[in-house]
């Protein structure tokens, strides 16, 4: 089950989740998901360069109406322009510098959520600090800003 090998099946997971004292609440939302497990989610392509703990955040983020982010230091992935993003995973070595473009790629494909059809609301505080980071120079800077600017 923890390696992701075997398919999850709902009602083994509501077992699960009960005997831990899960609420009825978060059982329906992850059983849900271990429902859709057999389906091909959007995210596919990028399987390899996501951690597991995350596939779970963006499978519920998937299902979501609104999201709220708080990030103190650095401007939240939904929000960050392609040049920022490939600079600031560059610069920080959680990602492998092999898979740093495909994790980019990921990154701009998930903020397409922000603009869909029904597009995820998102509510976000950002510290200034994380305004005031200096990632790849002021012309990447400025181009963010003005990124956030319009998303605002």
């Amino acid at each position: 089950m923890e390696t992701g090998r075997y398919q999850q099946f709902p009602d083994d997971i509501a077992k699960v989740l009960r005997t831990c004292g899960a609420d009825q609440p978060t059982i329906e939302r992850l059983t849900s998901l271990a429902g859709r497990s057999d389906a091909k989610t959007w995210w596919a392509p990028w399987a390899n360069v996501v951690p597991d703990w995350f596939r779970t955040y963006v499978g519920l983020e998937g299902l979501a109406d609104s999201a709220f982010v708080f990030e103190s230091m650095v401007l939240p992935g939904l929000l960050q322009t392609e040049e920022y993003a490939q600079a600031l995973t560059l610069g920080t070595g959680f990602v492998r510098p092999d898979h740093a473009e495909r994790f980019v790629s990921f990154r701009q494909a998930r903020a397409r959520r922000l603009t869909d059809d029904e597009p995820l609301t998102l509510h976000a505080v950002i510290g200034e600090a994380a305004l005031r980071l200096r990632v790849n120079g002021d012309k990447t800077r400025r181009a963010q800003l003005r990124h956030l600017a319009d998303a605002a």
